[in-house]
């Protein structure tokens, strides 16, 4: 499959990219109107991004390394995940000596990122990319926090700015900050900088270390903003304790990045559960042992059934919270089917805020993957179906929602990984081909589909230059030995792959089955 590149490159530089590698696999763009137009309509179809650091852009100066801003740009702002590659007359020892006193030179030697000294040639620059496969949305998390670098600004800020006296070392570390707020993704920083810089000027202690509060305070919620981005439409979840305090408690660290709806009654939390037909709350987090208002007595349902409940009817991130011994946990955790997470509590506020803090990245996390697998749901009616083949079974939403949150989901998933691998090393086993009534043929099946279709899929072009969905199919089901004449027996396929022709490739394709197309080299 040949690689579409993305030229990132002044009027100059242009005419020598052209010569180098063919116009049919480029986009070019000479403008910052272009690279807007193109990331808006073109982005997907996008392999490789080839960005000059001396780029001249507005009148701009080589000097200023232009190509540098746009290239963080486009991890952060864009948040693109194809390999990218920097250009420069320069070496990449010059980048790498001098990040310290230039923050953007860090974008040189980061992760997906590879350079090459200009002039280059195709050999070079294909070279160069070799080793670098698409960054991971995770990966990208981190670039975004290791770039800005804010976290050993507040460090130097706090250890060095308060306590230094020489004039060149404030304004070094004034300097770096200059450099953030001249970047597009933060607000301006240049009011709070100039106030340090006339305090220090002026030797007002008090003025001097109270801009540096603010400015403190500032660049924590900057890094805040990052870390919780994703959050920004609060995500649902429900909350199960039976106790007042330590229910105010949870409910007040949690409110802090999603939209907490409390409940002390089992009954109220199973009918908020039957009532979430689409899905829209994202976790459930229960106390283990639910007792009845100043009462011994216990509820009902106890938190863990309620879990196993939820996992039966919907995708949730599953919580229990305890105080029961490890080895009792253990013990009922032994014969539960549902994968959940224990927390332990605290009996006072204090140390359950400590708790809590500790916990909230892991349930932020669980959330983001549950958000992500629900997006990636089957829309077709085959997906939500009861009666196939004149029978009424188990559809196979519902059969991949209980397997999908059963604690064996990871040997399940393993299972399906190596039979489709045996099938494409040795074709060991045609009859998986067949797609019966079980979750597990479905599966097995749809990424058989999507390794033959995918590929083909990228590479045809028809005689009018643009892709065509209709040909690529017809060539994967040739794998299947099934008839490629009509559109009957195509949507019939598809169908039956719980796929729909407007779809393809990416929507209605699950996490597990991306994941897996891309060990094979293989990305959306």
């Amino acid at each position: 499959m040949e690689n579409r590149y993305l030229i990132i490159c002044d009027d100059c530089q242009w005419r020598y990219m052209n010569e180098i590698i063919p116009d049919k696999n480029c986009f070019y763009v000479t403008s910052e109107e272009e690279l807007e137009a193109f990331i808006r309509d073109n982005s997907a179809i996008c392999d490789r991004i080839v960005i000059f650091a001396e780029l001249q852009w507005d009148d701009k100066p080589y000097s200023d390394f232009y190509g540098l801003d746009i290239a963080i740009s486009m991890r952060l702002d864009k948040k693109m995940l194809a390999p990218m590659c920097i250009l420069s007359f320069l070496p990449q020892t010059y980048f790498e000596k001098n990040n310290d006193e230039t923050v953007k030179f860090n974008i040189v030697s980061v992760r997906g990122t590879a350079f090459c000294e200009f002039p280059v040639t195709l050999v070079g620059i294909e070279n160069a990319f070799a080793p670098i496969v698409p960054l991971l949305p995770a990966t990208l998390a981190f670039l975004r926090l290791y770039l800005i670098d804010i976290k050993n600004l507040i460090v130097s800020i706090n250890h060095n700015l308060r306590i230094s006296s020489v004039k060149e070392e404030v304004e070094q570390i004034l300097a770096k900050i200059n450099q953030l707020s001249e970047q597009a993704i933060f607000p301006t920083l240049k009011n709070i900088v100039e106030k340090i810089t006339t305090a220090h000027g002026r030797g007002n202690i008090e003025e001097f270390e109270d801009a540096i509060d603010k400015l403190v305070e500032k660049l924590n919620t900057l890094q805040s903003n990052e870390l919780t981005s994703q959050d920004e439409n609060k995500k649902k979840i429900l909350l199960l304790e039976d106790k007042d305090d330590e229910l105010r408690w949870a409910r007040t660290e949690l409110e802090r990045y999603f939209e907490v709806h409390a409940f002390q009654d089992v009954n109220d939390v199973i009918k908020e559960i039957d009532a979430d037909g689409k899905n829209d709350y994202r976790a459930l987090i229960c106390d283990w042992e639910l007792l009845k208002p100043n009462s011994k007595r216990h509820q009902d349902r106890l938190g863990f059934e309620i879990l196993d409940y939820a996992s039966k009817k919907r995708f949730y991130a599953l919580f229990s919270l305890t105080i029961t011994d490890n080895l009792s946990v253990n013990d009922v955790n032994a014969l539960l089917l549902c994968d959940h997470q224990v927390f332990k509590k605290a009996f006072e506020e204090e140390k359950s805020k400590a708790l809590w803090n500790s916990y909230l990245p892991i349930i932020r996390q669980k959330v983001q993957q549950i958000t992500e697998l629900i997006c990636s749901i089957p829309n077709c009616a085959n997906w939500v179906t009861t009666t196939r083949r004149n029978q009424t079974l188990p559809s196979y939403k519902t059969q991949y929602t209980e397997k999908r949150n059963s604690a064996d989901w990871a040997a399940f998933e393993h299972n399906i990984s190596m039979q489709v691998n045996n099938y494409f090393d040795y074709r060991a086993d045609e009859s998986i081909l067949e797609i019966r009534e079980d979750i597990e043929s479905l599966l097995i099946t749809r990424r058989i589909f999507y390794r033959v279709f995918i590929p083909k899929f990228q590479n045809y072009r028809g005689s009018d230059g643009k892709r065509s969905k209709i040909t690529s199919i017809e060539a994967a089901m040739k794998e299947f030995g099934r008839s490629t004449k009509g559109d009957n027996n195509r949507n019939k396929f598809l169908s039956d792959l719980c796929l729909k022709l407007n779809n393809l490739p990416s929507v209605g394709i699950l996490p597990e089955e991306k994941a897996w197309l891309a060990i094979h080299n293989i990305y959306l």
